[in-house]
């Protein structure tokens, strides 16, 4: 457990501060248990992670003045702000309305960097971070595509059926089978999802 003064969370930055301020993607970070992130009503929270059993709470950051008004382009032309991790870790699964990039930040593929810490204010790790924004946007955006007929000829599946597929074991199959594989092919070792789930 984290210290009673912070609580150990991770900064996910945008490709403007990793390019231009050259923060590492997923930064660990300690957040003071007085920060407003825990008590505002400006924070956010993962619609995703909350079925898969793990809320968080996160935090838009401002945009760096580094990069904020610059006139480049990024490196993959998406801009500055772009982060698909937090566009598709904000998606809504909500069921009384249609699912759309347009989520919970309000600004599609270009939210900016983010803080993330978990509610229950047990130590959330980079690695952890990653896995929850990959399977967000490799596993389940994918199925709202597919809901939202992206992937014709076939029948779209229903939004009941996207939901269903968004829960702990479908993380769980995705941890082990794509991304612990990924990390061991970069040259990290073993990664283990016991600690994101206390057991």
């Amino acid at each position: 457990m984290s210290t009673l003064q912070t609580v150990k969370g991770v900064r996910v930055n945008c490709i403007g501060d990793r390019e231009k301020c050259h923060r590492p993607q997923y930064e660990p970070i300690e957040i003071p248990i007085t920060d407003p992130i825990f008590s505002e009503r400006e924070r956010t929270t993962s619609d995703i992670t909350d079925r898969i059993g793990i809320p968080l709470f996160t935090w838009k950051c401002p945009p760096s003045p580094v990069w904020a008004n610059s006139k480049e382009a990024s490196s993959d032309g998406t801009g500055f702000a772009s982060s698909s991790e937090a566009a598709a870790l904000h998606l809504s699964c909500n069921t009384n309305e249609q699912p759309d990039m347009m989520n919970k930040f309000g600004f599609g593929f270009t939210p900016g960097s983010f803080l993330a810490v978990r509610q229950d204010r047990k130590p959330l790790k980079p690695l952890h971070m990653e896995a929850l924004c990959r399977y967000c946007r490799d596993y389940v955006l994918p199925l709202f595509s597919h809901h939202l007929g992206e992937y014709a000829p076939d029948e779209p599946l229903s939004q009941e059926a996207v939901l269903g597929m968004i829960c702990r074991p479908t993380f769980s199959i995705f941890f082990y089978e794509r991304f612990e594989e990924d990390v061991r092919a970069r040259g990290g070792g073993y990664v283990a999802l016991s600690p994101l789930y206390g057991a």
